[in-house]
């Protein structure tokens, strides 16, 4: 019962900010319901909110506004009795984003619901917020697992604004889907980008959260932001429609968070690498690792070789060094073996100094040695951080070879050009393209490489070739 009452107290504000969303989205379609009504017995008002003709505004009002009205206005009633967030799992959570996606989408059709538009925003971020617990005393696991699965939330939302406005578009010849020379590819590729902002908000906490794969979250959140921002540049945005701004918004808005959550999770990684100057003189007098509860096995090493955590990283300790029971955080004493555990037992060896400055004495490199020889100890402990065995690194090397060749031989476009002379223009690689081969009649062709484009698609292949590889050996362990 106290429990219960302590976890209702911390959610209380979060709560509060969610019903306060709720009646932002119902006080909001109600505005824009009365006000599309008002504008639709006055055409030229209903064109300059939806740059549309007046003879399809009707159409789009009972055909678009009004279903979109039913669904935000049940979505917002749902958030507005809600009346507690104790029970709060992952599944809960991606139920309640995936109606903000829908809310966010539907109201972003028109700049009448913009009360709406921020109801959902309000709650994306609360309901993330309850999520993942950040404190944001310092940029930590919490603070980057809320920055990324705040920002593939908003990245979907985008995604499915556009991809609406494109088949709205494809029954409404006057209505503008904000897009220049729309390709056959355009929709397929925002449902990928839904698919996969999706299954990072779901990976996201078990990587980042309940695990020690920082390093690998930190590059899956890389790749989706990277493609996302590659999806929004290379896509002429003409910007005819006000619908298109707020999806700019809610696309550059989950960007840089994104961004920021996975260089957070870099950062995590980086610093949870072995240090070899810590190594030679601190010893663990402990029994067992404070972070999985696993027997420790060598005292000279700050590295646990079951779960991989550095033993001076600035984690959550769950478990007594001593007797290797799960222990509550603030404790003084272990409750199991009566251990005092408020700090790690660990000591200095005077020996082991005395050998370290010997050995520096009798060594004495230069300044350009040292620089290489602590990038090469920084390269090893990543490696050796990784796990990838020789095997899995050929594996990855021929799955490059592989992605930059369908990147290459899967994706054409091909764009005519009408003039003196005329000419037919070929543009190879996904997704960017970074060959471009232009056929002049009769006889005259020229190419012309994009050096950028060709860089970016290469570290996108070798990107997705890791995440596939070690995803398929973390996975492979885990079973067997």
């Amino acid at each position: 019962m106290v429990m219960l009452e302590k976890r209702e107290n911390e959610h209380k504000s979060a709560l509060k900010l969610v019903k306060t969303g709720g009646y932002f989205i119902l006080f909001g379609i109600f505005i824009g319901v009365t006000m599309g009504v008002y504008s639709l017995f006055n055409p030229p008002l209903f064109s300059i909110f939806t740059n549309i003709s007046n003879y399809e505004a009707v159409s789009f009002f009972l055909g678009m506004y009004l279903p979109s009205f039913i669904i935000i206005l049940a979505i917002g009633y749902i958030f507005a009795t809600t009346s507690n967030l104790e029970k709060f799992n992952l599944w809960r959570t991606a139920t309640l984003c995936s109606l903000i996606i829908l809310c966010l989408a539907l109201s972003a059709l028109s700049i009448l619901n913009i009360l709406s538009f921020l109801g959902g925003i309000i709650i994306l971020a609360a309901i993330i917020f309850v999520h993942t617990k950040p404190t944001f005393k310092a940029f930590w696991r919490r603070e980057a697992c809320f920055f990324v699965e705040a920002g593939t939330i908003l990245i979907a939302s985008s995604s499915a604004l556009f991809l609406l406005m494109f088949l709205i578009s494809g029954f409404l010849q006057t209505y503008s889907a904000g897009v220049y020379e729309v390709s056959y590819t355009y929709p397929y590729l925002l449902f990928l980008m839904i698919v996969l902002s999706l299954l990072v908000f779901l990976v996201t906490p078990f990587l980042c959260l309940h695990g020690s794969n920082v390093g690998l979250c930190g590059i899956i959140g890389l790749i989706v932001g990277v493609l996302s921002f590659m999806t929004i540049i290379r896509n002429q945005f003409v910007l005819f429609n006000q619908s298109v701004w707020q999806g700019i918004f809610l696309w550059g808005m989950g960007i840089i968070l994104v961004f920021i959550g996975a260089l957070t999770n870099f950062k995590l990684f980086f610093t949870e690498i072995e240090s070899p100057t810590l190594e030679s003189s601190y010893l663990y007098k402990g029994n067992f690792c404070p972070y999985c509860g696993e027997y420790w096995v060598d005292a000279d090493k700050v590295i646990c070789s079951t779960c991989g955590r550095n033993l001076f990283g600035k984690l959550e300790k769950s478990f007594c060094p001593h007797c290797g029971h799960l222990v509550i955080q603030d404790v003084k004493n272990c409750p199991h073996c009566g251990e005092y555990v408020a700090s790690l037992p660990v000591y200095i060896s005077p020996r082991k100094i005395e050998e370290e400055k010997l050995f520096k004495e009798i060594r004495k490199p230069g300044k350009l040695q040292k620089t290489l020889d602590s990038l090469l100890e920084y390269i090893n402990a990543i490696i050796d951080r990784i796990g990838l065995s020789f095997k899995e690194f050929i594996y990855m090397n021929i799955l490059i070879f592989l992605l930059v060749f369908l990147a290459f031989f899967v994706y054409v476009k091909t764009e005519l050009i009408i003039g003196t002379p005329w000419y037919i223009v070929f543009h190879y690689g996904f997704p960017l393209e970074w060959l471009e081969v232009k056929a002049y009649f009769p006889t005259k062709t020229s190419i012309r490489i994009v050096m950028p484009a060709i860089i970016l698609n290469f570290i996108l292949c070798v990107l997705s070739a890791f995440v596939i590889v070690y995803g398929f050996k973390k996975l492979y362990d885990r079973i067997t």
